[in-house]
């Protein structure tokens, strides 16, 4: 593997791409408030503020910002010199803020340029209220061995007047350097007066909003920073904001202000007067009539694997329905909602309850009981998020099927259908000695195609697009070719563990370009998903008479629903040979997940972000013997080597065996089929059956 050395800036090895990615982000848009953000705004240092001076606020919630000016730092690049910065900020927590920092200056009279990629981060800790002003603490600069903009600060901020406030704070630090303060003065939904002294010198501009209401209807808010700094002069600077898919604290101001209702019987349709008065034959008659519409308006639907029986005895009887999806492939809770909705719209007031198993790759993983009456309370809002998903219960599969009389058929079978889809790979190595971006494009076109219950073929093929001057090449597999034959297993637990539930897949074929082999990985899920234990083993080498390298790890996955945070420590020998572990925090906004982490190895220690943005439409092709389909899952990140003597160019630190068919991707889809998962959004569940429901009706 080929190390590039570097001396006076930190490169990185990436697959950034983040100006594309926030575009495509920004497809999902939700409105933001323009008031709001006219408090917030990123600053030129992308953290919220005002020119230099930060403000005691933080970025909302899933929002995120892009902000590009030429602001110079005289201490950086003199008087002559010419600076570009690019800031991409994000409001990861309600209280925490993140910023990933770009710079490239040109030095006078000749000198190498300075390239600089640097993390910034903002933490609220006390938020304004009445007369106690916001108080929030900063990092700029963190880590690494080139800190050319390094600061810490305090800072205190207090609004008046609706939108303009006032931060005072001290620091220590290149930028921020004893006291320093400013104002901002609203001008209306239209712009804002900005005054500071930033520790240094005296700074002032203005900051413009261009049709604010238009922004509010698109969720996508432009904004234009013109500024004066003593001793630097003027500067432009330009930016957006956009809030991408939904959050857990939506959700919980949602449930928070929900009505309390008692459980509403469903309501009975135009012949249960009929049913209720009919023979016991009849009545099975009507519920075999139920239980055929169901299944035939979900196949038509695009569902695969379907099964609907009519179980027990009344006054208590069940409809029991099994289904696959993969027409909804960004959430399985849209799927889920719309199976729940078409089997409620078929039943009578006999049917007093509701089982539904999921399937995938028509391996049963999850069946979740409800009421009948409670799921048509909730859908008409005549019962909480929270009531509702109380009455929830999730238990293991059961392999046996529960009808009595005889076993219903699966109909619509999901085996032996090919799924093609094309998947770009962007590799960029950012802010190098020899480009501020230099990039390798490839295409990579990948086909599924289930064989048998959990047993899957996956062929991909890299195909070369182009690669930019000044690319270092050798430093990842070039075509990232793969045949791999993957078998995955429910493990039954049965009451032993009835919060817990096993898969366990084995791989074999080859695993990249280079390397061929077998694999195991196991995922234990405990307490109804808050925690996952996972084994990973393999054997490796470039052929099968030549397997000599080994991988072993063992991940811990710790979950917060409410806010959707995953905390994973992941340990043990990894896929280029090193040790050591990697940590990662990531949180998902709506389909959309954001994940920071960290790796310290034998190799070396490293740093990161990754975005991954799912690429496909809501709605997909319904499954057919082919099918061509875009990218599910589409993912960026930006790495950097930390606590080096000197900055290094690599790309084999900590990695893992990366297959796309990883069973919390496939089998629990990407961790959205656990318990804790759907009881915090029950919400998309109504939502994507009254979506649904809205585009059937007739107009």
């Amino acid at each position: 593997m080929t190390n590039w050395l570097t001396s006076n800036q930190r490169p990185i090895t990436v697959n950034a791409f983040w100006i594309s990615a926030l575009v495509a982000v920004s497809l999902n848009a939700q409105s933001a408030d323009t008031t709001l953000m006219r408090r917030n705004a990123a600053s030129m240092f992308g953290a919220p503020g005002l020119i230099q001076v930060p403000s005691a606020t933080a970025t909302p919630s899933g929002t995120f910002d892009l902000t590009f000016d030429g602001a110079r730092q005289p201490f950086l690049v003199g008087s002559a010199g010419q600076q570009r910065n690019l800031f991409v900020t994000v409001g990861f927590l309600p209280w925490l803020t993140l910023v990933a920092r770009g710079t490239s200056a040109i030095l006078p009279a000749g000198a190498l340029p300075i390239r600089d990629l640097s993390a910034n981060v903002s933490v609220r800790l006390l938020q304004e209220h009445d007369w106690i002003p916001s108080v929030a603490a900063g990092l700029q600069d963190i880590g690494g061995q080139a800190s050319h903009f390094d600061s810490r600060y305090l800072v205190a901020s207090k609004t008046f007047l609706g939108s303009s406030s006032v931060s005072v704070g001290i620091g220590s630090g290149k930028v921020l350097n004893g006291p320093f303060g400013g104002v901002q003065l609203g001008l209306g939904p239209w712009a804002s007066l900005l005054g500071e002294y930033d520790g240094h010198a005296v700074n002032g501009g203005v900051r413009v909003f261009p049709f604010p209401s238009v922004a509010d209807r698109v969720g996508l808010q432009p904004r234009f920073d013109l500024v004066w700094r003593e001793g630097v002069g003027a500067a432009l600077g330009a930016g957006f904001r956009t809030m991408v898919g939904g959050n857990g604290e939506a959700v919980a101001r949602r449930t928070a202000v929900a009505p309390a209702h008692p459980v509403e019987p469903a309501p009975a349709p135009a012949v249960a007067p009929t049913v209720a008065a009919a023979s016991a034959q009849d009545r099975r008659d009507a519920h075999s009539a139920a239980a055929v519409a169901t299944e035939q308006e979900l196949v038509a639907l695009g569902f695969e694997d379907v099964r609907v029986a009519i179980v027990g005895s009344e006054p208590a009887a069940t409809i029991d329905v099994e289904y696959e999806n993969r027409r909804y492939n960004r959430d399985e809770l849209d799927a889920l909602g719309i199976v729940m909705g078409v089997a409620a719209s078929h039943t009578s007031p006999a049917i007093t309850h509701m089982r539904v198993t999921i399937r995938r790759v028509n391996v049963p993983v999850l069946t979740v009981e409800s009421s009948a009456g409670a799921f048509t309370a909730f859908i008409h809002d005549t019962l909480s998020d929270t009531e509702f998903a109380q009455q929830l219960t999730f238990t293991e599969p059961s392999p046996a099927t529960r009808t009595t009389s005889g076993d219903a058929q699966r109909v619509n079978p999901s085996h032996f259908k090919l799924d093609v889809f094309l998947r770009p790979r962007v590799e960029e190595q950012i802010l190098t000695d020899l480009a501020d971006a230099s990039a390798r494009v490839t295409a990579l076109v990948d086909a599924d195609v289930q064989l048998a219950p959990g047993l899957v073929l996956n062929a991909r093929r890299g195909l070369p697009v182009t690669t930019t001057p000044g690319f270092l090449t050798g430093l990842s597999d070039p075509n990232a070719d793969r045949l791999l034959l993957h078998q995955a297993l429910s493990i039954p637990l049965g009451n032993a563990w009835p919060t817990t539930s096993a898969i366990t897949q084995f791989s074999a074929g080859r695993f990249g370009h280079y390397q061929v082999g077998f694999a195991n990985e196991t995922d234990l899920s405990l307490a109804d998903g808050r925690v996952s234990l996972v084994s990973t083993l393999a054997v490796l080498g470039t052929t099968f008479r030549t397997l000599d390298s080994t991988l072993a790890l063992g991940t811990v996955r710790l979950r917060y629903p409410a806010w959707d945070i995953t905390a994973s420590l992941t340990g043990g020998r990894f896929r280029h040979g090193d040790t050591g572990i990697a940590a990662q925090l990531a949180r998902q906004f709506g389909a959309t997940e954001l994940a920071f982490y960290v790796k310290s190895t034998s190799f070396a220690s490293a740093a990161g972000v990754s975005v991954a943005l799912p690429l496909a439409p809501a709605k997909e092709l319904p499954p057919a013997l082919l099918r061509l389909r875009a990218p599910d899952l589409y993912t960026q990140s930006l790495q950097t080597t930390i606590h080096q003597p000197i900055n290094i160019l690599r790309s084999d630190v900590g990695n893992v065996l990366d297959t796309d068919h990883e069973i919390a991707r496939i089998y629990r889809t990407r961790d959205r089929l656990q318990p804790v998962t759907i009881v915090a959004h029950v919400a998309t569940m109504k939502d994507a059956w009254l979506s649904f429901r809205s585009r059937q009706m007739p107009r």
